[in-house]
């Protein structure tokens, strides 16, 4: 049964980040794809956290939720900053990858370790 849970979780996040990866050069579709692979990949995670018990997923969940936090209040209470006389130009370029620069590093971390559990659970099959 874990077996299949993993095989699963491995296929579905695969088709999601291979996509994601692969559209690349449009910005559109890796977004649009980028909701349910996040969806998908912290409800992994808290099943995960809860059901195995595992910290690194916990630990996963809980920083990607806080970013997801973070990023919505710092654009709730964002002023507009390019109005002020002093704004730097190249605080856009800034902003724009701290908005995407984590969840690609994460959900690329997350797919590897998602990759480790299945080995690690086909290594337990094996010897039992």
């Amino acid at each position: 049964m874990q077996k299949t849970l993993f095989t699963i979780d491995l296929t579905a996040q695969g088709i999601m980040l291979g996509a994601a990866l692969i559209l690349s050069p449009t910005i559109l579709l890796p977004l649009m794809i980028a909701i349910p692979l996040g969806g998908w990949q912290l409800g992994s995670a808290l099943l995960k956290g809860l059901a195995m018990p595992s910290k690194a997923h916990l630990n996963y969940f809980l920083a990607a939720s806080g970013y997801l936090f973070l990023l919505y209040f710092a654009n709730t209470l964002s002023v507009d900053l390019g109005a002020l006389p002093f704004y730097p130009t190249g605080l856009d370029k800034l902003w724009i990858a701290a908005a995407f620069a984590p969840p690609i590093i994460g959900s690329i971390w997350y797919f590897r370790r998602t990759y480790l559990d299945y080995k690690a659970c086909l290594e337990t099959i094996e010897t039992v």
